[in-house]
């Protein structure tokens, strides 16, 4: 079956996961072919969630395909005070699912204000492909690498436009990102 979800104005606020996604979480890479799968989120907020691995309000695992392109699509969205061992607001899974696809997200627009990773990437943890445009991230932290954005593994692609980076650490030191 197809999954296609659309949110609009809608708060996600204060919840928890053991594992990944601490508001949203897709469907496991390895379980599935995710190709014709859909989820576009407008004008909300993700505030104070928290998942114990990864993604700390969004995990994702969905891709492009040759019949869906933008596979996750946040335009206008907030997160804020979110946090996860990697990727305190958003985990974008780089992992081939059984289409042989890649994580895909489209960003524009949104607000990344005070998430935490313990571990890496303070905002936004990918190893998929993503694109961000005309977006914030203020002060945003990580442990260990990328204050703002970790852009990690031999498949990962990130392309960033018109977007400012303000205060984002890791400890000892002003990092916006960590690439490779």
């Amino acid at each position: 079956s197809v999954s296609k979800t659309y949110i609009t104005d809608s708060e996600f606020r204060g919840n928890t996961s053991a594992a990944v996604g601490g508001a949203i979480a897709m469907r496991s890479a390895d379980e599935g072919n995710n190709s014709k799968a859909k989820l576009d989120i407008f004008d909300s907020e993700f505030i104070n969630n928290h998942a114990d691995t990864n993604g700390g309000a969004i995990y994702s695992t969905f891709y492009d395909s040759a019949t869906v392109k933008d596979s996750v699509y946040i335009y206008d969205t907030d997160f804020t005070l979110n946090s996860a061992n990697n990727g305190g607001a958003i985990y974008t899974e780089g992992l081939p699912d059984l289409g042989s696809g890649l994580a895909s997200m489209k960003i524009v627009d949104a607000d990344f204000d005070g998430n935490t990773a313990t571990i890496s990437g303070g905002a936004i943890y990918n190893t998929g492909k993503l694109t961000i445009t005309d977006s914030d991230f203020v002060e945003n932290s990580a442990l260990e690498q990328g204050g703002a954005i970790n852009s990690a593994g031999t498949t990962s692609e990130l392309y960033i436009s018109n977007s400012k980076f303000e205060n984002n650490k890791v400890p000892g030191e002003t990092e916006n990102f960590q690439l490779g």
